[in-house]
């Protein structure tokens, strides 16, 4: 490591930091909670002492898992190989991408009169003769129609609830993620799963409730909206999502009737540092076109 490399980016304990340990649950910003750690630099201080010594000045990224230093580490050695070579670096500027929202991807334009699939597959994912649809919107099976007439309603029905989300969605500048999860994934600078088995139908299961038929939603590659549709959601559920509103100022939630059907509401939650505001998906009239985008990044 050089004495330029020190000034250009942040310390290899600030890049750890700066995430949350899969280990004891330390949330970004908070050191770990590491017990043994703590008693052998104690010992150590102690044994300093009883030689007349001063307590030792320790280094912080002794007081951190190693599972997150190393993943500090890593972040830490890409920013490096995707900075300027050194002479082309600017003198004083860091390079470091901690808090940085991952660089928006160039999409694909999709003409104003494309049918609902090729839109569809440009949130989604696929293509218009596969679209990834989410639970619950994928094409209805005649089989599970007991009349002719009873199908054609379940597929208008279907075919309004897919240009429903496929039109909200657009409205937002948002694509679906993969990585599906909880709230927490919401906290995240990029999409990523929980990885301690504490969320949604993983006890404890605080969350399940009101995470049925979820979908999780990026803005330039950012989680900033979470989408559901439970049945019923009772007395608890709404006391865990005022929970989160507290444990996280930036997450705001909304209600409204559940695209999903059969009596079910939607709740969302979006990051409102990301976007300023999200209202429940309505039902829209087929083959509506692109909505036109009010997605508002904060400056």
């Amino acid at each position: 490591m050089t004495d330029d490399d020190e000034t250009a980016f942040p310390t290899d304990y600030e890049y750890a930091l700066a995430r949350s340990c899969g280990q004891c649950k330390a949330a970004p910003g908070t050191v770990c909670d590491a017990p043994r750690k703590d008693t052998s630099l104690r010992q150590l201080d102690d044994l300093l002492q009883q030689r007349g010594a001063d307590p030792a000045e320790h280094d912080p990224t002794h007081r951190i898992h190693i599972s997150r230093l190393d993943a500090g580490i890593r972040h830490r050695t890409r920013d490096i190989a995707q900075a300027p070579d050194r002479e082309d670096r600017i003198a004083g500027r860091s390079y470091g991408t901690l808090g940085q929202l991952p660089t928006p991807r160039k999409r694909r334009a999709i003409p104003p009169d494309a049918d609902l699939f090729t839109r569809a597959a440009a949130v989604l994912g696929g293509t218009a003769s596969a679209v990834k649809w989410p639970y619950g919107l994928s094409n209805p099976q005649r089989r599970r129609a007991s009349t002719p007439a009873a199908y054609e309603e379940l597929q208008r029905k279907r075919r309004t609830a897919q240009e429903t989300i496929t039109a909200w969605a657009e409205t937002y500048g948002l694509r679906l993620s993969s990585s599906d999860c909880c709230p927490r994934w919401l906290q995240r600078s990029v999409s990523r799963r929980c990885t301690d088995g504490q969320c949604r139908y993983d006890a404890p299961a605080a969350d399940a409730g009101w995470l049925d038929h979820s979908t999780f939603w990026l803005l330039d590659g950012a989680p900033a909206v979470l989408a559901s549709a439970p049945y019923a959601p009772g007395p608890e559920d709404n006391d865990r999502l005022r929970w989160w509103a507290k444990e996280d100022p930036r997450l705001r939630t909304a209600r409204g009737e559940g695209w999903y059907g059969y009596g079910t509401t939607q709740i969302l939650m979006w990051r409102s540092d990301i976007l300023d505001f999200v209202v429940p998906a309505v039902s829209a009239p087929a083959h509506a076109g692109n909505a036109e985008q009010v997605a508002v990044r904060p400056a």
